[in-house]
């Protein structure tokens, strides 16, 4: 669990390496693929797989309608965060050619903090056998067999090219530049030149007005949620003055707790930048929708890097999974999410909103599913109304 909390840490830090108003496009390939293990450390291995999913699998046009840049729960981020740390795993196995004790393993991650490239540097540039393979299927990336494809054969050249433009930012603690971040761009796009496209599944038109009722929902929370950290960060600038106001950029994680008389407390993780600067810093906050008492404090904070999560976990089925200012049990008391690890494990509502009309036959087989179980029960609701209207008496 200590590993999860390390790992969550580095994707916050890549988060931050990225540009202010560019890192937000890259927020679905953080999810769906941005994994940890690599030819590189944790944080840059993050930056590489995002931008290499990106560059080679964005959204077909039909689906770009919805600016769907904010994580508005906590599961998505554990399901990645998770996915990497099943690929660290079966790389060491994989690595090593004979199945290793789990504790050894967590140990040697904890003490490399899961940096392997050093040991990987033999693999490189080589076909067979090539142990990204296994870790990419143990962290179900959406595009496996690419994948690792990939990262065995990508050129030393290459690579030394993408290390030296991430190495400034890496070491320095800054963002990527613009520049660097297309050169990156330009090289993993042209590194990957063919990827198998399936034919388009066909979604009936029940499963298609669920696709949007999701998507309208979360359009409806990302409005609420933006805008009371819009007034959080002008009140935080008013009580600031000396410091340079700070715009949204994105929100990187979302908790909701419900607690007496029905008011909802809400604690969240976000990055923001100034206008002087393209780096993004992490905020927290602390908000409430109260049906009863309408001013209760708010909290709202940058949180200083490295970014330690801190993680109070109680076992597979509760967690906490977000960044926090301290220690205080305020906070730790309203942040246990029931559910934990084992709620990653099936379709998140986050995956209906990056749903790719021509690569996601599995989401599209679930939305056929959910659609036809939505028909029967209209079918069956409207011969009840029938029954009722004729006055035959209901069973």
């Amino acid at each position: 669990m200590s590993l999860l909390g390390t790992i969550h840490g580095f994707y916050l830090r890549a988060l931050a390496m990225l540009p202010s108003y560019a890192a937000r496009h890259h927020v679905r390939g953080i999810l769906l693929a941005g994994h940890c293990y690599g030819p590189m450390d944790p944080v840059s291995n993050i930056i590489l797989s995002t931008v290499w999913y990106d560059a080679n699998f964005p959204l077909p046009v039909a689906d770009r309608g919805m600016q769907a840049h904010d994580i508005l729960d906590t599961l998505t981020m554990l399901r990645v965060v998770t996915s990497s740390l099943h690929g660290l795993i079966a790389l060491l196995h994989a690595n090593s050619g004979k199945h290793l004790p789990l504790h050894e393993i967590l140990k040697y991650l904890c003490y490399r903090k899961c940096d392997l490239a050093t040991m990987l540097q033999p693999h490189l540039h080589r076909s067979s056998p090539n142990p990204f393979a296994s870790a990419a299927a143990a962290a179900r990336h959406p595009q496996a067999s690419a994948w690792a494809t990939f990262l065995s054969s990508l050129a030393p050249t290459k690579l030394d090219q993408i290390r030296s433009s991430m190495i400034s930012a890496t070491a320095n603690n800054t963002a990527l530049s613009y520049e660097s971040l297309t050169q990156i761009y330009n090289i993993l796009r042209e590194e990957t030149r063919t990827a198998m496209i399936l034919p388009a599944p066909r979604l009936c038109r029940t499963a298609v007005s669920i696709l949007t009722r999701k998507r309208e929902a979360y359009a409806h929370q990302q409005s609420f949620i933006r805008g009371r950290i819009e007034q959080l960060l002008l009140e935080y600038a008013r009580r600031h003055p000396s410091e340079t106001k700070y715009d949204l950029d994105f929100i990187c994680g979302v908790a909701v707790t419900v607690t007496g008389h029905q008011d909802q407390c809400y604690h969240v993780n976000f990055m923001a930048a100034t206008k002087s600067t393209s780096k993004n810093t992490l905020f927290f906050a602390e908000f409430w929708w109260a049906y009863q008492d309408q001013s209760k404090p708010s909290v709202c904070c940058p949180l200083p890097q490295p970014y330690t999560m801190g993680r109070c976990y109680y076992g597979q089925e509760s967690a906490r999974k977000l960044a926090y200012p301290d220690d205080s049990i305020d906070y730790f008391s309203h942040d246990i999410t029931h559910g934990g690890l084992d709620d990653t494990e099936g379709i998140l509502d986050t995956d209906f909103l990056y749903f790719d009309s021509e690569r996601d036959v599995e989401l599209a087989k679930v939305l056929q599913r959910m659609g036809k179980k939505e028909e029967v029960m209209q079918r069956s609701s409207t011969g009840r109304r029938a029954e009722w209207t004729a006055g035959v008496p209901l069973c």
